[in-house]
């Protein structure tokens, strides 16, 4: 489950922790992806990925390298059930030789590395909620200390 969630939170643009959490909460997919009632807390998506950084990396790899080839396959054209009508695509341009085949796959695992550094700089960074606390109710037993005195007189 946690792959997956993984995996579909990379696909639509989230990638911190955090907002990997909330979604799960509000996102109808990623309800789906987690099972019923599942939430799994930041803490735990965030050691998840720590821990199984090689294995996660090398399935997103794959998984987008599935996602290339059938791509191409829907740029095919029509394919008849019964065999009468199949167009063909195989020609020169579309042929992958073994080297541009290996260009694609070091270009899909420096995009993982790519996402997996983007992942761990957005959990890094303070979830901004949009709300701001003064100064002085950061510290309520300071602002407590300057009451008392004024309450004994």
């Amino acid at each position: 489950m946690m792959l997956a969630l993984m995996i579909y939170s990379y696909v639509t643009g989230r990638f911190g922790s955090r907002s990997i959490e909330a979604a799960t909460y509000t996102d109808v997919a990623m309800r789906y992806v987690c099972g019923d009632g599942a939430h799994p807390d930041h803490s735990v998506i965030c050691a998840f990925r720590k821990d199984n950084r090689e294995a996660f990396e090398e399935a997103f790899t794959k998984i987008l390298l599935l996602a290339r080839e059938t791509g191409k396959l829907k740029k095919a054209g029509g394919v008849s059930v019964d065999g009468t009508k199949v167009k063909a695509n195989a020609g020169k341009h579309n042929a992958v030789s073994y080297k541009w085949a290996g260009e694609i796959i070091e270009g899909l695992k420096s995009e993982v590395k790519q996402l997996m550094q983007l992942a761990e700089e957005t959990d890094g960074k303070a979830l901004e909620t949009g709300m701001s606390i003064p100064e002085e109710n950061k510290q309520p037993r300071s602002k407590l200390r300057g009451i008392r005195p004024q309450a004994s007189q």
